[in-house]
């Protein structure tokens, strides 16, 4: 409801979602209850499925923006489970995967200890799930979010928390294109976040070409509350201020905190 819809395929599969400002050819494309997003560009915020509260100004900006898996809560322990011969298996999300389209399986690691399922670590949040389970219409179907515990143990149970790419803002051409699921970030910038997968980093702020997490940062680790400033302007850990980059001339090659990179200058926060 109260939405404006300019484009072919804009909002495509909204069910629920409201307040939506959407123009350009595959706009939030695969919404379906996300609230108050403005995405205004080609694929702009194209695979949000249950997030709310983004904006995404310019072609690709917030593509990938999905729902996942953010965590998984063991609800039945069970009992004689062995490391190596228990494996985790999560159901796949809606669809398939398609061009443009952010769409992938979570996988998790169990820990087990005696013989009980004590915990279940998430490696990978996916991409493409949804808390609305069910049909709404002719082959579309969304399926339910479930976790299988298979080993040689009995009991086990555990169940998934799903977590939306919700509240960010990215402004330029790819601006926070390879975030999934992270929330309340800013990407201003041709490609600022970078061009490899960020799973849940949280409160950065990128301002300028190319800025964000360096690339050798596991796209699992989580950051929070870093600040890069500048084009190709990198941080590598949480709590980070990186200011300046490779534009710069007879920028210095400091090392903090025993990690190079493109930013001229880092500092703890």
């Amino acid at each position: 409801g109260r939405s404006v819809l300019v484009g072919m395929s804009t909002a495509f599969r909204n069910i629920t979602g409201s307040s939506l400002t959407c123009l350009g050819t595959f706009a939030a494309e695969m919404n379906q209850n996300g609230d108050n997003l403005t995405a205004i560009g080609r694929d702009s915020c194209r695979s949000n499925i249950n997030g709310v509260g983004s904006v995404g100004v310019g072609a690709l900006s917030l593509l990938y923006g999905t729902t996942g898996i953010r965590s998984i809560n063991v609800t039945n322990g069970g009992s004689g489970y062995t490391n190596g011969a228990t494996t985790i298996v999560i159901s796949s999300p809606y669809g398939g995967p398609g061009p443009g389209i952010s769409w992938g399986i979570a996988t998790a690691t169990p820990v087990i200890s005696g013989g009980v399922i004590t915990g279940i670590t998430v490696t990978d949040p996916g991409a493409g799930y949804s808390d609305l389970g069910g049909s709404y219409g002719v082959g579309y179907d969304i399926p339910d979010v479930t976790v299988t515990i298979v080993g040689d143990g009995v009991g086990a149970t555990a169940e998934a928390v799903l977590q939306s790419s919700d509240n960010n803002i990215g402004v330029g051409p790819g601006a926070g294109y390879q975030n999934r699921i992270g929330t309340e970030n800013i990407y201003i910038g041709n490609i600022s976040g970078g061009s490899n997968p960020r799973f849940w980093d949280e409160n950065t702020i990128n301002i300028g070409n190319y800025s964000g997490a360096d690339s050798s940062v596991n796209s699992s680790t989580e950051l929070k509350n870093s600040i890069a400033i500048g084009t190709n302007a990198k941080y590598v850990k949480s709590n980070l201020l990186a200011v300046g980059g490779s534009n710069l001339e007879d920028k210095l090659q400091t090392v903090f905190n025993g990690k190079d990179t493109d930013a001229a200058f880092q500092y703890n926060l």
